[in-house]
C-alpha cells in the first residue's frame, strides 16, 4: 500500500492516483462480486474539508451507511448507545462478504477503535479511511487477509465525547478508566464486542491533546504484570520491530508511551491494559494532538497499517500464543505459588502482591447480583455452592479480573468477597457480607441462630418469620411491601433488643445493615457507608470516585468505622488545587432533597464542600457541573453559598455564615419547582424548621436541563494543609 506522506500535497487531490487501496477499485479476484464503481469517490467530511474540520457523527453514519450499500464486502449495525443515547456502531469488514457473527467470533478477528476520548479524533478518521479502502481493494495479500479474519471497526466508542469535543463521556467520566468496572454504556457496549468476539489483536486510538512532536507517535503494549507472558512478548514485537520502523519509514518519530509509575503503567482500568488481561494482543496508538490534523490521521493510518502486516506475517504465530493463552492462564490460576500483583507494571516494582494469591472468592449472593454484569461480560465462571454462598475459582481463563474485581486489597474492586485457600469445600465457609441486601440479613440470622445470639428459639424463630416475608416480596418487585415489612423487621429488633431477646453485639450488627438495606429501596440514592475499616468506598454505588491529581492521589476514598472518609491532600506546585469528585450511581430526578450528615477534621483553611442537585455532568477539569444547582460550604470564609452552574458558569444565588467547627453536621439542600432552599446545623441540635437560605429561581437561572443528579465534591486550594471528610450518611430523595 502507498500513502501520502508528511509534506506531500493533500491526501484528498491525491486519494484516487496513488492509493493502491482505492475507493475506485471493485473486487476483481475470483468468487468476489464485481460491483459498480459509485460516481463519486466515497469520501469522509475530513477528506471533503481537506483536514479543515473532523467527520461529523452525522456525516459518519451517512459514509457508514453508504460504505455498506457500495461493498458487499461490509456490514453496519448499532451495538449500543451513548449517556445521550447517540448510537455506537460496529463495522465488519471481510471477503467476500462478513462472515456471521457467530463465525467471526469462532475464527479469527482484530478490532480496530477509534475516538475513546472525545477530543481525539485522529484515530477515528484513520478507522473510516480504512475500512473504505479495505472495501474497495485489489490487493491480492489484502483479500486473503480478508479472507482468513474478519476486520472490525468502532470508528466512534464515545460518539458525546466526539460530539462536544471534550475528554470524557456525558457524564464527565474517562472512559478509558472505565474498562474494569464497566459502569458507562458506553464501555459496557466494547465489553460485549470483547467478550463475544475475543480479538486476536485490538487497536485503541489515542492522542496526545497538547503534544505538538517529539515523537510525532508513541504506542505501547500491555504492561500489567497479569497478563500471559507469550502474549507479552508478542506484542512487543509488533511494537518495536514492525510498528516503530514502519512509522518512522513513512517520516514521523516515534515513542514508547509513558515513564514509570505514571502514564503507561499497569492500570487494569485501561483499554491496554485490559486488553492482555482479556488474553488478546492489545496495541496504545497516540499520536501527537496539536500537529496537522492531516499529518495526525496519516500517523494513526500508518500504524494501523503496520498492525495489518504484522497480522498477515505472523499470523500463524499470533493464533498460537493467543489461542494458548486462556489454557496458560487457567494454569496459572490454579497454581497458588504463582504470584498475582494488584499493582506494578513490567517497567517498574509492584507493591501489592498476593503470594500465595487465593484459590478463588466466595462472595453472597447480594454481591453476586452487583457483579452480574462483570461476569457475564467477562465470561468469569462462577458456581453456587450454598444457600448464599457463591464460588468464583481462580482456576479459569478469566481469572486475571477476579481480584482485581472481588478482593479487598485492589483498588477498584467492585464487592470485597472472601479469598480461600482452600477451595475444597466452599459451600462449608459462611459468605462475606456485603453491601446492605436481604442476603446479608440472612447470612447474619443464620450466624446468631447458630451461635446463641437470640435468648430463645422463638425469638430466633420471629426473625427469620419476618425475613421469609421480605424476601418473598423482594422476589415478587413489590418494593413498597419489602419497605414496610423491613420497617416491621427493625421494630422487631428493637423489642428484642429491649427484652433482651437478642445480644447488644448482635443487635448492633444486624440493625445497621436492615436499615441501611430499607433506605437504599426508598430513596433516589442512599449511602451509609457500612464496611470494614480501610476498605474502599462501594464502586458499584458510585459511577465514579475521581481525585485530581492521581500521582500522587488528591483524594483517597476509605471506609473506618462505617463512614466514608475523603482524604483531600495539599494542593501540588504547579496545580491550581486539589479534589475529589463523587458521582453516585442514580437515576435522574427532577425534583429532589439531599440530606448529608458530615464533618471536617479541621477548618479555617482553603477547602470547600460541594453538593450539588439536578446536575448533568462536572465540567472538565472541574469540581464544579456544567449545569446544576448546589450549595458550597467555604471553609476559609466560615460561609455556605447557595449557588447555579449553567454552561459552566456560576452564579451565587445567596450566602450565610456557616459557623462551621470540626464536630458532625448535617445539610439538607431542596430543589423543587422554582425554589431552592437550604439548611445547615449541628448534629447536635434539633434540625431547624426555618431555611437558613429560599432562592425564587428566575425564568433565565433555571437549568436547561429538566433532570439530573446528585454530585458531591471536595476541594484544596491550600498548598500547607490538608484535610478529611468525614461522610456518615447521604440521602437523595425523589420529591
Amino acid at each position: 500500500m502507498t500513502h501520502v506522506k508528511k509534506g506531500l500535497i493533500p491526501f484528498i487531490m491525491m486519494l484516487s492516483f496513488l492509493l493502491t487501496v482505492s475507493p475506485l477499485s471493485v473486487a476483481a479476484e475470483s468468487g468476489s462480486e464485481t460491483l459498480d464503481a459509485p460516481e463519486e469517490t466515497l469520501t469522509t467530511g475530513f477528506e471533503d474539508r481537506n483536514g479543515d474540520g473532523w467527520t461529523t457523527l452525522e456525516e459518519e453514519a451517512a459514509f457508514l451507511e453508504d460504505l455498506a450499500d457500495m461493498s458487499d464486502r461490509v456490514s453496519v449495525s448499532e451495538v449500543g448507545t451513548s449517556v445521550e443515547d447517540r448510537p455506537i456502531r460496529l463495522v465488519r469488514v471481510g471477503f467476500p462478504e462478513p462472515p456471521s457473527d457467530e463465525d467471526i467470533a469462532a475464527g479469527n478477528n482484530i478490532l480496530i477503535m477509534g475516538t475513546p476520548h472525545g477530543n481525539e479524533p485522529a484515530g477515528r478518521e484513520m478507522t473510516l479511511e480504512l475500512m473504505r479502502d479495505l472495501a474497495f481493494t485489489e490487493d491480492a495479500e489484502l483479500i486473503e487477509q480478508l479472507r482468513e479474519a474478519t476486520v472490525l471497526f468502532v470508528p466512534t466508542p464515545n460518539p458525546d465525547g466526539r460530539e462536544a469535543n471534550t475528554r470524557g463521556n456525558a457524564w464527565g467520566v474517562d472512559n478509558n478508566r472505565d474498562h474494569l468496572n464497566l459502569d458507562t454504556p458506553e464501555m459496557q457496549t466494547v465489553a460485549e464486542i470483547l467478550n463475544e468476539f475475543q480479538p486476536d489483536i485490538t487497536v485503541d486510538a489515542h492522542e496526545r491533546p497538547s503534544a505538538t512532536g517529539n515523537p510525532d507517535m508513541e504506542m505501547l503494549w500491555p504492561r500489567n504484570l497479569n497478563v500471559d507472558e507469550e502474549l507479552r512478548a508478542l506484542n512487543k514485537e509488533l511494537v518495536q520491530d514492525y510498528m516503530m520502523p514502519d512509522v518512522e519509514d513513512a517520516g514521523f518519530s516515534t515513542g514508547l508511551y509513558g515513564s514509570p509509575g505514571g502514564a503507561g503503567g499497569g492500570d487494569e482500568r485501561i483499554l491496554r491494559n485490559m486488553l492482555g488481561l482479556r488474553n488478546g494482543l492489545g496495541i496504545l496508538t497516540e499520536s501527537a494532538g496539536s500537529q496537522e490534523p492531516l499529518d495526525r490521521v496519516e500517523m494513526q493510518r500508518e500504524a494501523a497499517d503496520s498492525i495489518l502486516r504484522f497480522y498477515r506475517e505472523r499470523f500463524a504465530d499470533v493464533t498460537d500464543v493467543v489461542g494458548g493463552a486462556p489454557e496458560r492462564q487457567a494454569e496459572v490460576g490454579a497454581d497458588p505459588s504463582e504470584p498475582f500483583y494488584l499493582d506494578g507494571a513490567d517497567n517498574w516494582d509492584p507493591t501489592i502482591v498476593l503470594d500465595p494469591k487465593a484459590c478463588g472468592y466466595l462472595i453472597n449472593s447480594s454481591q453476586a447480583d452487583e457483579v452480574s454484569k462483570h461476569t457475564d461480560l467477562f465470561s468469569l465462571e462462577t458456581e453456587e455452592v450454598s444457600e448464599h454462598g457463591v464460588f468464583v475459582p481462580m482456576n479459569q481463563p478469566m481469572m486475571t479480573v477476579a481480584p482485581f474485581l472481588l478482593d479487598e486489597q485492589a483498588s477498584y474492586n467492585e464487592v470485597n468477597g472472601l479469598p480461600l485457600d482452600n477451595c475444597a469445600n466452599p459451600g462449608e465457609v459462611e459468605p462475606p457480607l456485603g453491601s446492605p441486601s436481604l442476603a446479608n440479613l440472612e447470612i447474619l440470622a443464620d450466624r446468631f441462630e447458630t451461635d446463641g445470639e437470640f435468648a430463645s428459639d422463638e425469638a430466633a424463630r420471629a426473625v427469620n418469620l419476618h425475613l421469609t416475608s421480605v424476601s418473598q416480596f423482594e422476589e415478587q418487585g413489590e418494593t413498597e411491601k419489602v419497605v414496610k415489612h423491613l420497617n416491621g423487621f427493625l421494630e422487631l429488633l428493637d423489642h428484642q433488643r429491649e427484652n433482651e431477646l437478642i445480644t447488644e453485639e448482635a443487635y448492633n450488627l444486624i440493625e445497621p445493615q436492615a436499615d441501611s438495606y430499607m433506605k437504599d429501596l426508598q430513596y433516589a440514592f442512599h449511602q451509609g457507608f457500612i464496611g470494614d475499616d480501610g476498605s474502599s468506598w462501594e464502586s458499584s454505588d458510585f459511577t465514579n470516585l475521581h481525585s485530581w491529581p492521581t500521582n500522587p492521589d488528591g483524594a483517597t476514598y476509605t471506609i473506618q468505622n462505617n463512614t466514608g472518609q475523603v482524604d483531600l491532600d495539599n494542593r501540588q506546585q504547579g496545580n491550581g488545587s486539589a479534589f475529589g469528585r463523587i458521582t453516585p450511581n442514580m437515576e435522574d430526578t427532577e425534583n429532589s432533597e439531599m440530606l448529608v450528615r458530615f464533618k471536617a477534621d479541621e477548618t479555617g483553611n482553603n477547602q470547600r464542600l460541594r453538593l450539588w442537585l439536578q446536575s448533568d455532568a462536572f465540567t472538565s477539569g472541574s469540581s464544579m457541573p456544567v449545569n446544576g444547582y448546589g450549595v458550597e460550604l467555604n471553609l476559609n470564609t466560615d460561609e455556605l453559598i447557595l449557588r447555579g452552574r449553567q454552561d459552566s458558569s456560576s452564579t451565587d444565588f445567596a450566602s450565610v455564615d456557616a459557623n462551621m467547627s470540626d464536630e458532625w453536621h448535617y445539610v439538607r439542600l431542596r430543589a423543587e419547582g422554582d425554589e431552592l432552599m437550604v439548611r445547615l446545623w449541628q448534629d447536635d441540635t434539633q434540625e431547624p424548621e426555618e431555611w437558613d437560605m429560599v432562592h425564587t429561581l428566575s425564568k433565565d437561572e433555571q437549568l436547561p436541563n429538566e433532570s439530573g443528579r446528585a454530585l458531591m465534591s471536595v476541594i484544596n486550594f491550600d498548598y500547607d494543609s490538608s484535610n478529611v471528610f468525614n461522610f456518615d450518611e447521604v440521602i437523595v430523595e425523589d420529591l
